[in-house]
């Protein structure tokens, strides 16, 4: 979103953070993250190992439930997801207006701008 400005990836970062992500750390027993797919699929009803396997480069657990079911990548960077997603709630325009990228409890301190520079090939 801050490199394009395309809110739909604005608005996509905001459903993974408050719906994905906790869904996959919710498991029956609560909270201790069995209910993590390596392939999340939603409403999924066949998530056992099977061959030949639908995804061809995931590996055969990759739609199965667990801890580690195919890599141990996201079981060790889950804590990043929330932590990143909150220190991108805010930017800045280049006239220095304040954008809320997505919208969740948050709270900002914005200095006023000072006066903007012309850009280096433009000064005298």
């Amino acid at each position: 979103f801050a490199a394009h400005g395309d809110a739909s990836f604005a608005e996509r970062a905001e459903r993974i953070a408050f719906n994905a992500l906790p869904a996959t750390w919710a498991s029956p027993t609560g909270g201790d993250m069995w209910a993590h797919q390596y392939l999340q699929a939603v409403n999924e009803i066949s998530a056992v190992k099977s061959n030949p396997h639908l995804w061809q480069r995931d590996g055969p657990d990759a739609e199965t439930y667990g801890l580690e079911p195919n890599y141990g990548c996201c079981t060790a960077n889950f804590q990043q997801g929330w932590p990143k997603f909150a220190s991108h709630l805010f930017f800045t325009s280049p006239t220095g207006a304040v954008v809320v990228a997505a919208w969740a409890p948050a709270s900002a301190t914005i200095r006023p701008p000072t006066k903007a520079q012309p850009p280096p090939a433009q000064r005298a």
